[in-house]
């Protein structure tokens, strides 16, 4: 596949902003993804040579980093917390009732590319555990009829 020509010349555009090429890894990987919805694995080698690092580093980074997506997302991310506070108090519920609910688990999308469950460290809402985070918005103190309610409503 490759970057496109306009893609390309937009990531060159941001390397002149750093002294250094490596310096616009991290925008490049955003505008990577931005625009194509993920960050392709044979996009990864192309990357790499531009900012003159390592496939291995950009892999290093994309890794790192969970907002980087290495395939298709669904439209609307569902993220369970899978921290320990989360888990005492019923994470894995929430995971085995949306696994029910959307016929999916964590790493999966949904048929029709709709949804997308993810597993996530925590969030920093401990006390109102179990928390998932649906589009980047905390849902708190989850029940099943509160998730049956909000993916009727998405």
């Amino acid at each position: 596949m490759g970057l496109s020509t306009e893609l390309r010349a937009e990531c060159e555009r941001l390397m002149q902003d750093y002294s250094q090429p490596a310096g616009a890894l991290l925008p490049i990987l955003n505008v990577v993804q931005n625009t194509l919805g993920h960050i392709p694995p044979d996009i990864v080698e192309e990357v790499a040579d531009l900012v003159d690092c390592t496939s291995a580093r950009v892999w290093e980074v994309v890794d790192f980093y969970t907002a980087f997506r290495t395939r298709v997302a669904g439209r609307c991310r569902i993220q369970v917390c899978r921290t320990l506070s989360c888990r005492l108090v019923g994470a894995e519920d929430v995971l085995a009732y949306l696994r029910e609910y959307l016929d999916i688990g964590p790493g999966q999308v949904t048929e029709d590319g709709r949804f997308e469950i993810e597993r996530i460290d925590c969030v920093g809402a401990c006390a109102t555990a179990p928390v998932m985070l649906v589009e980047g918005t905390l849902h708190q103190s989850l029940t099943r009829e509160y998730i049956a309610h909000l993916l009727e409503t998405l």
